[in-house]
C-alpha cells in the first residue's frame, strides 16, 4: 500500500498501475482495471498503455493465471512458445515454453540482491524470449544458467518433499 505523502514527496509525474483493491489517490496516473468492474494483472496493463513488448506481458499474465487476449499473436510471433494453442492456464504453465519463460524469470528475480540486480541487468538486454531459450546472446546464456543453478536446487527440494510425503503417508 503507498500513501499519499509517499506519492506527495515524488518530484515527477507516478503513473501506478495495480489490479488489487483500488485506493484513492492524488497527483498520480491511476490505473486499475477494478474501477471498472473487470480484472487483469498489471502486465495486461502495461501492454494495453504501451503497446510494447508483448511477450513480456504474455509472461507476467500466465504467472498471474490470467489468459490475455492477445495469446494468439503470441503463438504466431513466437510459434516455439507454445506448441498448440490453448487457453488452459495449467497446460501453457507446465507444458509449453511459454510456461518455462515464467519460471525463469520468476527464479531471476529472487535471491542474493547483487545476483538479482545482475539478472535484471540482463533481463534489460533481452529483445526477444528466444534468446533465453535458446542462449542466442550472452545476456540470455547468463539468465538461463541462473536459472539451471536455482533450479537444480529447486528439484532437489522437491524430492526431498516428495519423499517425507512418502515416509509420512
Amino acid at each position: 500500500v503507498i500513501n499519499q505523502e509517499f506519492i506527495d514527496n515524488i518530484p515527477c509525474q507516478v503513473i501506478m498501475i495495480d489490479h488489487h483493491t483500488p485506493i484513492k489517490i492524488k497527483k498520480a496516473k491511476y490505473y486499475n482495471p477494478q474501477l471498472n468492474n473487470k480484472n487483469a494483472p498489471t502486465a495486461y496493463i502495461a501492454y494495453q498503455i504501451t503497446n510494447n513488448y508483448m511477450w513480456i506481458a504474455a509472461i507476467g499474465c500466465i504467472f498471474d493465471h490470467y489468459i490475455p487476449d492477445f495469446l494468439k499473436e503470441i503463438k504466431k510471433q513466437y510459434p516455439k512458445l507454445m506448441d498448440k494453442m490453448s487457453r488452459d492456464q495449467g497446460h501453457i504453465k507446465f507444458n509449453t515454453e511459454l510456461g518455462k519463460l515464467v519460471t525463469i524469470l520468476t527464479f531471476n528475480i529472487k535471491g542474493k540482491k547483487k545476483e538479482v540486480e545482475e539478472s535484471l541487468k540482463n533481463l534489460e538486454k533481452i529483445e526477444d524470449p528466444m534468446e533465453m531459450l535458446e542462449k542466442t546472446s550472452k545476456a540470455g546464456e547468463q539468465i538461463l544458467k541462473r536459472y539451471e543453478k536455482l533450479n537444480k536446487d529447486y528439484q532437489k527440494l522437491i524430492e526431498k518433499a516428495k519423499k517425507e510425503e512418502e515416509e509420512d503417508k
